[in-house]
């Protein structure tokens, strides 16, 4: 019976990792509709519960954020940081008690000479929040095999495929003493050919 189950584990593992390459594969270039699915997912991933306060484009429009606050913060404290984003949306905005996940947005088939604007494509870049939290995230959606207290030591867990599937993702330590980030390197597979 216990051959039976090591070899049912053996067969499910390869699947379950093939779904989440599928997924970091979906937000490397997707509509706003997958941008949001995706940011809503590292938000449900939480120890608290969270609510999207805001979502926009930076003044520039090359990048696109969504910012969550937990839902207990007090409504001050929401209007507060409200007028903190509206300030400054040159780029991504971050505090400390939010999170925030931010996208690269890409004008596929743009031509400004030609004067063809291009359908608009969002590029998962980041996020940053607590280890905790983040690690619930990256077990269940990037590497299923994680051990929290080996990537807590290390201050890293970088899974990467450069042949097969290529993809490239980081939770490291930031240099914000106690916070984390997950940040998306496909975009720089290109480099290593």
């Amino acid at each position: 019976m216990r051959n039976i189950i090591i070899y049912i584990a053996f067969l499910i593992c390869p699947f379950i990792q093939a779904q989440n390459i599928e997924l970091l594969h979906q937000v490397d270039n997707c509509d706003l509709l997958t941008a949001t699915k995706f940011a809503d997912s590292i938000a449900n991933s939480f120890r608290v519960k969270y609510e999207r306060l805001d979502a926009r484009e930076s003044k520039r429009g090359n990048v696109y954020s969504i910012v969550y606050l937990p839902s207990s913060s007090m409504p001050k404290s929401k209007e507060a940081i409200k007028e903190a984003i509206e300030k400054s949306y040159s780029r991504e905005f971050e505090c400390d008690s939010c999170l925030s996940v931010h996208f690269n947005v890409i004008n596929e088939g743009e031509n400004k000479d030609l004067e063809i604007k291009g359908i608009k494509k969002y590029h998962f870049t980041f996020t940053r929040g607590n280890f905790l939290d983040l690690f619930n995230f990256w077990i269940k959606y990037v590497n299923p095999n994680a051990v929290a207290s080996e990537i807590s030591t290390k201050g890293i867990d970088s899974q990467r495929d450069f042949k097969n599937n290529k993809y490239w993702y980081n939770f490291a330590a930031s240099k914000d003493e106690g916070k984390w980030y997950i940040k998306n390197y496909t975009d720089r597979l290109n480099e290593f050919k």
